[in-house]
């Protein structure tokens, strides 16, 4: 009979690893009699080793089918696995592809003698593939395996290319050697330099690693070194860092494959004041517009600090100027003072509304104004003020109530008219009682006149002052008349 590989010559430590980049689930018994590993640990039914209380469990393998050959590499490069079978005469087998099915224009696929090669030229390759290959094996005398036992599959994993390195930067207020890769990874432990030396190599080997730590979301590492001045000699600029492959740094999902890039050169990088470093960014950035970066040194956007109330800036926060305040965190800018309120200081965390008997027309002022003469406002956060009614006027600025709207100077009130005073009266308005003048008498005040008398023959008798007012001892009508008991 004609048989392909068995199941226990494939999972030797190396094959075993390689299957786990694309199952992390699969379990590896450390099985390869090729290798002379015929004892494992751990109880596995399909082979010729000691099991229990057996001293040997024949591998029944020669009456059934072997299992698959495996092989998984990078997208952009070549896979080849060698195609294996057993003959029972010890015959000489040739293996020839009997399905040969390929997923792209990108792949090729190619058998010389045992080794089969497929090769994936995209190296751009973002997601898994598997390809599975059905092959032959055959003696000279055209016994195949086909017919004795059953086909061999190969089956290809594909996995994108893994991290690579965008910046290798020499960090000057750290001291510190800093990776940035060109995706998240999935964070191999660096904690001491001998997890350094597994990870990746520096082509300098006088530049000697301590420990490492990921930064937030591990696409940057930072490395502390015992040397660090080396860092910053005019040789370190050809200073390179290369990925290991046993370091087995892959994508955060571990679907990649394991990275071996090789960094740029070495830059040096200063952030400046007011700038940060976010994890896995090149470049120094500026906190948010409205936020600044706090005292100490900060690494994370969230630990920008907003401008505080009363406020605010792009880069640094600034006082809001007299006419301006702020009333929320985090601003760019300050805020006009809206109509009818005043911003009077700097660093203004809310506006101040105009009293009663002030107002204000204008956005961004820093005082509140009275009220002109004839008008007024009575209630806070005017704009305007209010005229008062028809006729009537102020006796000054600042007034707050309709109340303060009185006739003026030569009027009097008379209901909710004013009237002019006329020839012989004195009206000082707002709310004063009319008066006569000197050589008047007033003799009463009507609805709608002043009944007033001119005493122009004998001035004296009359002289002014309130209604009915006359000389000592006269009364009457213009005071032409003496007070009983008395003669002119």
């Amino acid at each position: 009979d004609i048989n392909v590989r068995y199941s226990f010559d494939l999972d030797d430590k190396a094959e075993c690893l390689e299957r786990q980049l694309w199952d992390k689930t699969l379990r590896c018994f450390g099985l390869n009699e090729a290798s002379g590993n015929t004892a494992p640990s751990t109880a596995f039914p399909w082979t010729n080793s000691p099991i229990g209380d057996l001293d040997r469990l024949p591998s029944p393998f020669y009456k059934v089918a072997g299992s698959p050959v495996y092989k998984t590499f990078a997208a952009g490069t070549c896979g080849t696995v060698t195609l294996q079978g057993a003959d029972a005469d010890g015959d000489s087998l040739t293996f020839r592809l009997v399905a040969s099915t390929l997923a792209s224009a990108t792949q090729n696929v190619t058998l010389d003698g045992s080794s089969l090669t497929l090769c994936e030229s995209d190296a751009g390759l973002t997601t898994t593939q598997q390809l599975t290959f059905f092959f032959d094996a055959c003696d000279p005398f055209g016994a195949c395996a086909v017919s004795t036992s059953a086909l061999g599959t190969a089956n290809f994993h594909i996995l994108p290319e893994g991290p690579s390195i965008v910046a290798l930067q020499a960090l000057t207020k750290d001291r510190v050697l800093r990776i940035i890769f060109s995706a998240a990874t999935n964070c191999p432990t660096v904690t001491e330099s001998a997890h350094l030396a597994a990870l990746f190599t520096l082509s300098d080997s006088t530049v000697s690693m301590r420990a490492g730590d990921w930064e937030e979301g591990c696409q940057a590492l930072r490395v502390t070194l015992d040397n660090s001045s080396r860092l910053f000699d005019a040789a370190a600029e050809n200073l390179r860092a290369t990925v290991l492959f046993a370091g087995m740094l892959r994508d955060a999902a571990e679907l990649s494959y394991p990275s071996t890039a090789t960094s740029p050169s070495l830059t040096t990088l200063t952030c400046g004041d007011g700038e940060l470093l976010l994890p896995g960014v090149v470049e120094c950035t500026m906190c948010p517009s409205g936020y600044v970066p706090g005292e100490n040194a900060i690494t994370k956007i969230d630990e920008c600090q907003p401008c505080a109330l009363g406020t605010a800036g792009v880069g640094e926060c600034a006082p809001c100027t007299a006419g301006t305040f702020s009333s929320t965190i985090a601003q760019t800018e300050c805020q006009q003072c809206p109509l009818g309120h005043s911003c009077s200081e700097t660093g203004m965390e809310a506006p101040s509304a105009c009293g009663a008997g002030f107002y204000q027309g204008e956005v961004g002022q820093s005082v509140c104004l009275r009220c002109p003469r004839g008008q007024y406002s009575s209630s806070s956060g005017s704009s305007h003020c209010t005229a008062c009614p028809a006729d009537k006027t102020t006796q000054g600025i600042g007034f707050s109530s309709e109340s303060d709207c009185e006739c003026p100077e030569d009027y009097y009130a008379s209901g909710d008219k004013c009237l002019e005073c006329g020839k012989g009266a004195v009206c000082a308005g707002y709310g004063a009682e009319p008066k006569a003048a000197d050589g008047y008498q007033l003799f009463s005040v009507g609805v709608d006149r002043l009944e007033i008398y001119s005493c122009s023959a004998e001035p004296l008798r009359c002289p002014g002052g309130v209604v009915g007012a006359c000389a000592e001892g006269r009364q009457g009508i213009a005071c032409a008349e003496c007070e009983d008991g008395r003669t002119p």
